[in-house]
């Protein structure tokens, strides 16, 4: 089952605050936000409902330096890590 709550276009803020932030963990579809050109640091905490592959579009981004995972298992977050090459 996919989330219907907002997507990362719909968040203009880079700060989520408190009452958003329930909302944003259901979100799986990461694509809009690896459009950001000049994008560094990727950090997902406690982002259980993500799997390795949601990552993809962030693989080769050509600024991303760094990212902190938190996808709830340290498998994902390995399988992830590799995936990104960082």
């Amino acid at each position: 089952m996919r989330f219907a709550g907002p997507t990362i276009r719909e968040v203009s803020s880079p700060l989520i605050d408190d009452d958003l932030a329930p909302m944003l963990r259901g979100i799986i579809d990461l694509g809009p936000a690896a459009a950001a050109p000049q994008l560094e640091s990727l950090d997902l905490i406690e982002m259980c409902q993500l799997r390795p592959e949601h990552l993809r579009p962030f693989a080769g981004h050509p600024t991303l330096r760094r990212a902190t995972l938190g996808l709830c298992s340290d498998s994902k977050n390995a399988a992830a890590s590799k995936l990104l090459g960082l």
